[in-house]
């Protein structure tokens, strides 16, 4: 919608084309975001597949593409790709690098991927980017306060049993004295 008057005044096209097309991004940018951001919060608590939730990517990107490429499948198919791509991309990268260059690195390789298998740039690209910043992303903050949350549960358990550990030999040798 930003770049509506761009499009009329300097790429000539006609207003009524623009401003559809504007429509039909912006819904695909809310439709898409909150698909994969369902998806994620699906997987992470435990009610979706592995399969099923990468599955779910492709077809998210799918459908998206397939909207805004007014039934292109072979663009549509290449955009599932790219956002499948981006996602496992993500996942499979070292830890040791931030999420964030995990998420960039990802977008970069799933676009590519889905470039390779027939997407438009655009539209390649905006599957991926919406699969890492609204699931990747989003969901490795939930991840990393859960696992610390989990290992601060864990050192509370520890502490309790070395706790109970150290007055149990305590006992044991004041028992034995006697």
């Amino acid at each position: 919608m930003v770049t509506t008057p761009l499009h009329v005044f300097i790429g000539g096209e006609k207003p009524e084309e623009v401003l559809l097309d504007g429509v039909k991004s912006c819904v695909a940018h809310t439709v898409g975001g909150i698909t994969s951001n369902s998806l994620g919060d699906l997987y992470g608590k435990g009610n979706l597949p592995y399969l099923l939730h990468k599955g779910g990517h492709f077809g998210t990107g799918f459908l998206l593409s397939l909207g805004l490429s007014e039934g292109e499948i072979e663009e549509a198919i290449g955009s599932g790709i790219a956002a499948l791509g981006a996602e496992i991309g993500a996942e499979s990268l070292p830890s040791s690098l931030s999420r964030e260059a995990r998420g960039n690195i990802a977008k970069v390789g799933g676009s590519l991927a889905g470039l390779l298998a027939g997407a438009k740039k655009g539209t390649g690209i905006f599957t991926a980017c919406n699969a890492i910043d609204h699931n990747f992303l989003t969901q490795e903050d939930e991840f990393l306060q859960k696992k610390k949350q989990e290992e601060e549960e864990l050192d509370q358990i520890l502490a309790s049993l070395s706790f109970n550990l150290a007055g149990t030999s305590f006992t044991s040798r004041i028992i034995y004295h006697l």
